[in-house]
């Protein structure tokens, strides 16, 4: 099946996923509305949902501070790394 989907491209020929390999719920973070979804505790689901909050919250920045740290923020290794202690 998986080289049947890397295939897709090429062939056209879309795979088959059988009932047993499909998820029945998906993470929050994903915002589904239509699915069912559960709680996410992986580092991605944390990861986002604490930045959605930071954007939430920057939202109401009048002055945009916010934006010009961010447009001018060099990523690091060190600075992602930094961040997910603060989680």
């Amino acid at each position: 099946m998986h080289s049947k989907a890397v295939d897709y491209a090429k062939t056209g020929v879309t795979p088959t996923v059988p009932p047993d390999l499909r998820v029945s719920k998906y993470p929050d973070f994903m915002e589904k509305d239509d699915k069912p979804e559960y709680e996410s505790t992986s580092i991605l689901g944390i990861f986002t949902k604490k930045i959605n909050d930071l954007l939430r919250y920057f939202e109401r920045d009048q002055d945009n501070r916010f934006w010009f740290i961010l447009n001018n923020l060099e990523i690091t290794e060190d600075n992602i790394f930094n961040f997910v202690e603060l989680l």
